[in-house]
């Protein structure tokens, strides 16, 4: 059973009033969010490439997109430096063992 109660024009004022104030609080809280989805649009600049890696239209998938553009990256450059330094040592292993006779 529903009752309706009277609602008074103070309690309807307070409402607007509430909720104009949560909608800028969300607003504004979300500032940031949006500046780094900007940023992240700018350096990447590839709607297509964003669909396509993070399946989105909006700005966390500009952030995301960048995310695995820095991770590939990343894993590269390791990649390259653990590479270099496996061939180093194998070098300067076979150096020992032509020093040693074996």
């Amino acid at each position: 059973m529903k009752i309706n109660m009277p609602v008074t024009q103070q309690e309807e004022t307070f409402s607007d009033s509430a909720n104009i104030l949560s909608t800028l609080l969300i607003v504004w809280t979300m500032q940031p969010w949006r500046e780094l989805a900007a940023e992240a649009q700018v350096a990447i600049g590839d709607p297509v490439a964003r669909y396509i890696c993070t399946g989105r239209h909006d700005g966390i998938g500009w952030v995301q997109l960048v995310m695995k553009m820095l991770r590939s990256q990343r894993d590269g450059l390791v990649g390259r430096h653990v590479l270099r330094v496996a061939t180093d040592f194998n070098a300067l292993a076979a150096q020992f063992w032509q020093r040693s006779g074996a």
